[in-house]
């Protein structure tokens, strides 16, 4: 990846390094935002202000915490993008989020937000035009729309201030906007903490359901997850390489042996689930399907956008916005810190019924409310009738895929428990649907 500079004003101006893939990217992005800014019937929408004022406003890209040096798992690089008056005169205008990256995965997330039918909607930021590929066609970018209705500070402050929920779980927002307040001579706001704020993510995304019954269906229910194995298990003919990490670390066997127990070996549940795909009974409706604390972002005024809609579909199990949260909730965004004895009690704790563990690292206590949070309204938005093959089996292979990604995880022994805690629960689930399959 090369460093390129981006030219802050369209026709001159001072410049702004910002990390991208390549300078087709920044000409791109370039060509993009000015074609938006054309457009007489969109222009009112993104810098009312401005509206036949500004020829040739000033473009700012501020990275999100998730992009810089890592463009993330999808190779797709994310900003939020404003425009400035170059005389200063008017307040900048409303934020966009920008994403530029590989052709084909760009135009998928933008035909999905458009099967959800949610264009507009505060809350979600989803395409307002159409791709813009570059001219070798691998290329393309997306521009949605930041939920903020209001302004972004007075004319002349051009600081914009967007935090995701990953930067406030470990810290690095507040740090953020605690040396904002401080530059600005300003006082310090209130910190951010992951609970309020994630529960202004599931409000919004309540949205996407509108508090609707949904309808119930039997389906393959590791068909409904295949893509969420991220290659770790070979669903079907051609699927791609099998990836070999979680066998490499966990073996074939039916059993294993780990911190100073025997358990079942989740490479074995995993390939019960391939040998017998069991159907099962699920909800389905409207999904954002990545939602994960990258994919939450708030903006100086605490509003809350949904980005990236890459999985979105329009019709898919509900639990997916749930479990995928709940597996970066119990080891990818957990604390490093939290005492074994503790990681051991929160991966035995898989179900409403069952008890609260005890939790004294605070870190810990609050993921702990985050996960209790996200099983209520988990029940109460698919209403789940039988939580264990309903909820517990794709939070299984949710988990599984990302290990995958276990280098990545903030809690690596968590990871490790959580597989290990869900397999023992699994396990007998699976043999009495074969049993009475076979009966």
């Amino acid at each position: 990846m090369s460093k390129s500079a981006l030219p802050a004003a369209v026709g001159g101006g001072d410049s702004l390094e910002v990390e991208v893939a390549d300078a087709a990217a920044v000409q791109l992005i370039h060509k993009a935002v000015n074609d938006l800014f054309g457009k007489d019937e969109l222009r009112p929408r993104i810098w009312s202000a401005a509206f036949r004022e500004v020829l040739k406003p000033l473009i700012r890209l501020v990275p999100l915490a998730r992009v810089g040096a890592s463009p993330g798992f999808s190779g797709a690089h994310v900003f939020v993008c404003y425009l400035m008056d170059p005389d200063r005169n008017l307040r900048p205008s409303r934020a966009l989020v920008v994403k530029v990256g590989d052709a084909k995965k760009i135009k998928k997330e933008y035909d999905n937000a458009l099967e959800l039918g949610i264009s507009g909607d505060a809350h979600f930021a989803t395409p307002i035009i159409d791709i813009m590929q570059c001219d070798s066609g691998d290329l393309a970018v997306l521009i949605a729309p930041f939920s903020s209705q209001k302004g972004w500070g007075d004319a002349g402050d051009h600081t914009l201030q967007v935090v995701d929920l990953w930067s406030i779980i470990d810290g690095t927002a507040n740090r953020r906007l605690a040396h904002w307040a401080k530059q600005n001579k300003d006082h310090a706001p209130p910190p951010l903490d992951l609970c309020s704020n994630l529960k202004k993510a599931y409000t919004a995304r309540d949205d996407l359901t509108k508090h609707i019954k949904p309808p119930r269906k039997s389906l393959d229910i590791v068909d409904l997850y295949c893509g969420y194995q991220r290659g770790l298990i070979p669903f079907k003919e051609g699927d791609g390489e099998k990836n070999e990490d979680a066998v490499a670390f966990f073996g074939t066997g039916e059993y294993i042996d780990a911190y100073s127990k025997r358990w079942v070996n989740p490479v074995h549940v995993a390939e019960l689930l391939i040998d017998h795909l069991p159907n099962v009974t699920v909800s389905l409706g409207k999904v954002h399907g990545d939602l994960h604390p990258h994919n939450i972002v708030l903006n100086q005024l605490g509003e809350v956008s949904l980005i990236d809609f890459g999985w979105a579909r329009a019709d898919d199990h509900l639990i997916k916005d749930f479990v995928l949260m709940e597996a970066n909730l119990r080891f990818m965004t957990l604390s490093p810190y939290v005492p074994e004895a503790e990681l051991l009690a929160l991966a035995e704790h898989l179900s409403p019924d069952d008890k609260a563990p005890t939790l004294a690292n605070a870190n810990a206590n609050e993921h702990y409310e985050a996960i209790a949070f996200l099983w209520d309204k988990a029940k109460q938005t698919a209403s789940v009738e039988e939580w264990d093959f309903e909820y517990l089996l794709p939070l299984f292979m949710v988990s599984y895929g990302l290990f995958k990604y276990l280098d990545t995880a903030r809690n690596q022994t968590s990871a490790i428990l959580t597989l290990l805690c869900l397999s023992k629960r699994i396990k007998p689930l699976l043999l009495s649907l074969i049993s009475k399959g076979a009966s």
